[in-house]
């Protein structure tokens, strides 16, 4: 396999949507989800963008500070701070996926860089609805009846005392 150089285009599923802060990723039964909060909002009653992939075939979510090489490829680009929303075409992630499998016509490698996560997904296009909750709940809740999201960072798990788990 050749070397791939990727090259990102700015993706505009909306022509409304500013730069983006990440709040979730959620992978179950109704799909993938990347739930984002407009950046530099303050943590109040805000809005949440949330993307769907009805089916995505592989996601990673890797820090920022750990993507240097994508992020220099994206301001040799011009398009550093252009968006937080992209596509890959080439992409070395969806090479490495048909190498790694079998090709399927028509996938496209979705980029979401955040100012703090660096999400990318393997999906076909017809497949991925954006929406748009005004007014959602306070974001940082930890509870007290709302629907608030609440991230952890840098947690870590201790070892379970029982050996069998």
């Amino acid at each position: 396999m050749n070397a791939v150089a990727d090259k990102y285009q700015v993706w505009q599923p909306r022509p409304d949507l500013p730069l983006l802060d990440f709040v979730s990723l959620i992978d179950d039964r109704e799909g993938f989800r990347v739930i984002t909060t407009p950046s530099h909002t303050p943590y109040e009653v805000t809005s949440l963008i949330t993307f769907q992939f009805r089916r995505a075939f592989a996601y990673r979510n890797i820090d920022e500070a750990k993507r240097l090489r994508t992020l220099n490829a994206l301001s040799e680009q011009g398009i550093l701070h252009a968006s937080s929303l992209y596509t890959v075409e080439p992409s070395s992630w969806l090479e490495w996926f048909f190498a790694e499998n079998f090709e399927m016509p028509n996938l496209v490698h979705y980029a979401i860089y955040t100012s703090d996560d660096m999400i990318d997904v393997i999906a076909w296009p017809e497949e991925v609805t954006v929406t748009i909750v005004e007014n959602a709940p306070n974001k940082t809740d930890a509870g007290n009846g709302s629907n608030g999201i609440c991230r952890v960072s840098d947690a870590s798990r201790s070892p379970s005392p029982d050996p069998r788990r």
